[in-house]
């Protein structure tokens, strides 16, 4: 049945977001969607479709946006590409993140698309998805959707989206029941013609009356109609609800078929994809009775199939050809399902007629099909479904590495729960397993209690681990590297609950046997332990104040992860490792390993992948250390918005702090304090409470630069600091600010008693940039304290192992005391020339900030504002008549290189096809034909 009207409001609607079909069941909203995509519509709109079918197992956010990005990607090369690997990483990066990834390549690609054409994704049977954050992350998607992108859900209920505010905004186009019932010439059409029943007017009428146009009702109505006499008596003689009618219509056609065709409708019922090879696995089909059958319906038509047992191909051809509720998945016609509604009937009929027992043989018998195949999401649901839950745990325990590197949590997760609990208990490698899943997803209280259940099962605990009794020597090989896992895993709970003594304690004692290749371990191998366990020992090492070794521990673990891909190991060890070489006073090659950091993290990850928002941090903040301002903006604001999805707590401490800096810098306070504000809010929740003291104490000394001492002096009594209080290593920065606090308030001895200290436990600990932090604060100390002499000594030292790095705010933050000093210094003079010069122009930049002065955007750098840092300072394209995108201009640097499109492509972990798409947008907006004219127009313009 054609359906030109509605057809009609589809195309109009294409100008707008969303396309919303929201009616019961049976109303033909997908078929409705399939003429719409078929070839005659699509010649209509001309726009590629992406397609995709949900179900009850797609509530899992990563696989429902693995889907979607995989049907993208079919209908259109170049989009989801980048999203589908972001997904597949382990943890993968918030979904916010992912999309906006994805948003970004639509929006590319299309822009390489001359013909101009936009993309509709289709999202059917959406009522099927009951997750909230999937649908959250929809309403992200459709906020944030770019007119090159049109979005229609079909639904039996309306989704949990702001549908008011997209209806009042002109932004949806809506078909509901009403649209879609048959009007009485369709339904004289569709029975007449479509079906064949030679019904009068009145009958017509009559049935349609009866139906209320609904489409269902009308074609299972011409089904059980087909070969009656009394086709008048017939249609008087049902009445009730629409799932009445549905049910006893059913029942009439069911009745009409022959018993295997029955048989096979029912028996297939549980399945919610067909195919003839799972329909043959699923009734015991051989294949040589399926050859006879098929030979023979080829010979004698389908008269003879229906006399025969039954060949799954044929008879699904079969139901197709008589149109008996079910739906094609393919073009080629390999898979199949139900209609919902149907099968919702035949599900029903078969839990009357069969047995238990022999229903849930269906259900393992399609388990054992499905995990052949390789479909382990589904073998899984019909083992448990089955209710044979050893089979599930095999199953699990087979294919967990496969469901970890996918990131599908959630379903794990919910299949190890819907298990019963004695049996987790009894499978040590189960158990394993649920630890590291629960670990994954933040429940580290939840996954003690499957270290206990593989303690039990070995029949002791992980501390026999830490001497070498008779006990531990008495163990298996299988049961000591079952308690070396437990160790491990107990090591990263104590990670996430930050106890620190106690992952110390772990690591020393753990470490020994995750470098033995040929132990038997009973979830990972070795080479994935070692370094999970080398970063988590380089953590202690870390947060304990032993630099040398954490630098060492992590660059280990960096190298391992490398081998292994491990791209969240990767990235964070090089960030802590680059942070640790900062406070060594190593600039040069903290820059180098975030560099590289980055160059990885692209390669693996990707460049929207939050894991790179690490490296962006890190290079932000030593740009401000080298007072490039816009540099250190542009990179930290990248950093934290790649983060800010992830909610990761160090990595935005360090952002956000580096911003409010800058901004300071620049005399724009207000944006100084939002940024120390956002932090605040972030504290809010109990895992992030621990970094609320630096928080409040960075805020302390921006108050302390205002000149509000009432403020210094009260933080100062609530910090748990004093002058000659014990030193904590991981406190060094807050106590530093306690010093600027006692300077603010001219209590210079304690001032100067805290900084000797300190001065003398960063040497100790070789923290050479300390060092030159709290020298440059002692020079200031002294100075005040009227020691002119001792304040100079301590300001050249200071220099002598700032200059050759290229340190700068660490001095210029002293302002005009270190101003006075460093005209008196006689060491370094263009250093120092530069630092004064620097001085001197910011002294200026804030006083013209506090009167209000329209000359601020003089003295700032390439004339921009301090209320609006430019994202690339050093690239103007204003000649161009259309700026080139980020991505555009990072692509453009590598074809100007000389990089091959192919090389392109591997670095930036695109296609080939994406590269050329991008290439040929940036010729265009150069208004060149080549690589090498766009090299030198690059040049020429100064954007490489």
């Amino acid at each position: 049945m054609s359906r030109p009207r509605l057809i009609e409001r589809l195309n109009a609607g294409l100008q707008r977001k969303l396309t919303l079909i929201s009616a019961p069941a049976g109303f033909g909203k997908t078929t409705l969607l399939s003429e719409w995509i078929s070839e005659s519509a699509s010649q209509r709109c001309d726009r590629p479709v992406a397609w995709v079918s949900l179900d009850e197992g797609d509530n899992d956010p990563t696989r429902f946006w693995s889907y979607l990005s995989a049907a993208l990607q079919k209908a259109q090369p170049g989009i989801g590409e980048t999203a589908s690997t972001m997904l597949r990483s382990t943890p993968p990066p918030a979904i916010e993140t992912i999309l906006t990834t994805l948003i970004n390549e639509i929006v590319a690609v299309s822009q390489g698309d001359h013909e101009g054409r936009s993309y509709i994704l289709v999202l059917d049977d959406y009522q099927m998805i009951k997750e909230q954050s999937i649908h959250e992350s929809l309403a992200f998607l459709l906020d944030h959707l770019p007119p090159q992108m049109h979005l229609g859900l079909a639904t039996r209920v309306d989704p949990p989206l702001n549908i008011a505010r997209l209806r009042v905004r002109g932004q949806m186009t809506e078909i509901r029941a009403d649209d879609l019932r048959f009007t009485p010439d369709e339904a004289a059409s569709f029975l007449n013609q479509v079906m064949g029943l030679g019904l009068s007017q009145k009958d017509v009428a009559a049935l349609e009356a009866r139906t209320e146009g609904w489409i269902a009702g009308l074609q299972v109505a011409a089904m059980a109609m087909q070969g009656r006499d009394d086709l008048s008596g017939f249609i008087a003689a049902f009445t009730g609800s629409h799932r009445y009618i549905l049910s006893y219509l059913v029942e009439e056609v069911l009745q009409q078929q022959p018993e295997h065709i029955r048989a096979f409708l029912l028996q297939t019922a549980i399945l919610d994809r067909l195919s003839s090879s799972l329909c043959d696995a699923v009734l015991r089909i051989s294949e040589s009775t399926s050859q006879r059958i098929s030979e023979s319906t080829n010979e004698q038509g389908y008269d003879s199939l229906v006399r025969r047992p039954p060949d799954s191909q044929a008879v699904l051809e079969l139901l197709e050809d008589t149109n008996l509720f079910i739906i094609p998945l393919d073009d080629e016609r390999h898979w199949y399902r139900y209609h919902r509604l149907f099968n919702d009937v035949l599900r029903a009929r078969l839990e009357r007629e069969f047995e238990t027992g022999e229903i849930r043989t269906l259900h393992r018998r399609a388990s054992d099909w499905y995990d052949q195949h390789g479909f382990v999401l589904r073998g899984v649901q019909h083992a448990l479904n089955a209710q044979d839950h050893e089979r599930a745990a095999q199953l699990i325990e087979r294919h967990a590495e496969e469901i970890f590197q996918r990131s599908e949590l959630n379903t794990l997760l919910e299949w190890i729960r819907a298990l019963p609990g004695e049996l987790v208990e009894e499978r040590p490698l189960l158990s394993m397993i649920y630890g590291w899943a629960l670990l994954a997803t933040g429940h580290a209280d939840e996954a003690e209690q499957c270290m206990r259940n593989i303690e039990r099962a070995v029949g002791t605990t992980a501390d026999v681990l830490a001497s070498d009794s008779a006990e531990r020597r008495a163990l298996t090989p299988e049961a000591l590297g079952a308690l070396v896992e437990v160790t491990v895993l107990r090591i990263s709970q104590a990670v996430s609950q930050f106890d620190i003594p106690f992952v110390l304690e772990l690591t020393q004692r753990v470490l020994p046997y995750v470098d033995d290749d040929t132990r038997p371990y009973l979830y990972n191998r070795p080479a994935d332990l070692r370094p999970v366990v080398i970063f988590d020992m380089a953590l202690a090492y870390e947060f304990s104040g032993q630099v040398d070794a954490a630098s060492q521990a992590f660059a280990d673990a960096a190298e391992l992860s490398r081998e292994r891909r491990n791209q969240f190991i990767l990235l964070m060890a090089m960030s802590h490792l680059a942070q640790l070489q900062v406070l060594q006073g190593q600039l040069r090659e903290a820059e180098k390993t975030y560099r590289q950091a980055l160059q990885w993290g692209t390669k693996i990850a990707g460049p929207s992948s939050p894991i790179v928002g690490f490296a962006h941090i890190g290079l932000g903040n030593l740009s401000y250390e080298r007072n490039e301002l816009d540099a250190a903006l542009t990179r930290l604001q990248e950093g934290i918005t790649l983060l800010k999805p992830w909610r990761n707590r160090e990595g935005l401490l360090a952002g956000y702090i580096g911003l409010a800096r800058a901004k300071r810098a620049q005399g724009d306070w207000s944006s100084a304090f939002e940024a120390v504000d956002a932090l605040t809010e972030l504290c809010s929740t109990p895992e992030t409470q621990m970094m609320a003291p630096a928080v409040e104490a960075f805020r302390a000394s921006l108050l302390i630069e205002q000149g509000n001492l009432d403020a210094a002096q009260q933080w100062a009594g609530t910090s748990g600091l004093s002058a000659d209080g014990e030193l904590v290593y991981l406190r060094e920065g807050e106590t530093l600010i306690l010093a600027r606090a006692l300077i603010a308030q001219q209590k210079l001895d304690e001032t100067i008693r805290l900084l000797t200290r300190l001065l003398a436990a960063a040497q100790d600990g070789r923290r050479g940039g300390r060092v030159i932090e709290v020298l440059a604060l002692q020079a200031v100390a002294l100075k005040a304290q009227g020691r002119q002499a001792e304040a100079l000594a301590a300001l050249k030292r200071a220099l002598a192992l700032a200059g050759p790095e290229g340190y700068a705010r660490v001095f210029i933050d002293q302002g005009k005391v270190m101003a006075a000093l460093l005209s008196q210094v006689d060491i370094l003079p263009a250093y120092v020339g530069r630092l004064l010069v620097a001085l001197e122009d910011e002294t200026r930049a804030k006083q013209l900030a506090l009167s209000g002065s329209t000359e601020l955007a003089e003295v700032l750098p390439k004339g921009r504002t301090a209320e609006e840092p430019a994202l690339s300072p050093d690239i103007d394209q204003s000649s161009l008549v259309e700026p080139l995108s980020e991505r555009e201009l990072e692509l453009l640097r590598l074809i100007a290189a000389g990089m091959t499109n192919r090389a392109i492509a591997e670095s930036l972990m695109v296609s080939v096809n994406t590269v050329k798409t991008h290439a040929r947008s940036i010729y265009d907006k150069l208004g060149v034909r080549n690589r090498t004219q766009a090299a030198a127009r690059a040049r020429e313009l100064g954007l490489i």
